[in-house]
């Protein structure tokens, strides 16, 4: 998923077509996970219904600085993002659902926010609970980077140690060679290779 920074300024912008294209980009396991957390740190109720983890439109419109669900549902259908009613799932799915919500046992109205509302809601409102959720999710995205970092460090090293193996292993090779054109040809190779000179057998015995 690219930066929130993308997504912000497409907000302030107005810049509907790059707001749906940054949403399209969302990937569902990671998304799906994120809301888990963030419910869990903000104080909704989330719940995976048919592979996508929703909050209760009802429930969250207060928190994300709405008065009421019409006015959080207007912009999202302005995003295009897609709110599925409890009338959509099957029978045991609604139940569920009501239980997890603590619902009306009879309701067949409500209605329900992914990933992707609480996102938009979040980036745009000035709300405490919106600032909550957008300081939350630049935290998110700040120790996934981190984690990148320290991922492609890690290669690098790993990049680096091969390498070094690969020229004490030449080096070695060189070292065993019989005095002759052959080897100085290998010497002259080695040190156009690595830019270094080759080592002496003394330090390429303790390296080994």
């Amino acid at each position: 998923m690219e930066s929130l920074t993308i997504l912000e300024a497409a907000l302030i912008e107005d810049d509907k077509t790059g707001v749906i294209n940054y949403l399209t980009e969302v990937d569902r396991k990671s998304a799906n996970e994120a809301m888990r957390l963030m419910g869990e740190s903000i104080g909704f109720e989330t719940m995976e219904i048919n592979g996508n983890r929703y909050a209760h439109l009802g429930s969250a419109s207060p928190i994300l600085g709405y008065s009421d669900a019409s006015g959080l549902a207007k912009l999202l259908d302005r995003y295009q993002i897609m709110t599925p009613k409890i009338g959509w799932f099957g029978h045991d799915v609604r139940t569920s659902v009501r239980e997890t919500f603590n619902l009306n046992p009879t309701d067949s109205v409500a209605t329900f926010i992914p990933y992707e509302g609480i996102l938009i809601a979040g980036m745009q409102g000035q709300t405490e609970g919106a600032k909550k959720i957008k300081l939350y999710l630049l935290k998110m995205e700040k120790t996934a980077r981190v984690g990148i970092m320290t991922s492609d460090q890690l290669k690098q090293a790993d990049h680096k140690v091969r390498r070094l193996e690969k020229q004490i292993n030449m080096a070695v090779k060189i070292t065993r060679m019989p005095d002759g054109p052959l080897k100085e040809s290998a010497l002259e190779a080695y040190e156009q290779l690595t830019g270094k000179k080759l080592p002496e057998p003394a330090q390429l015995k303790l390296i080994k």
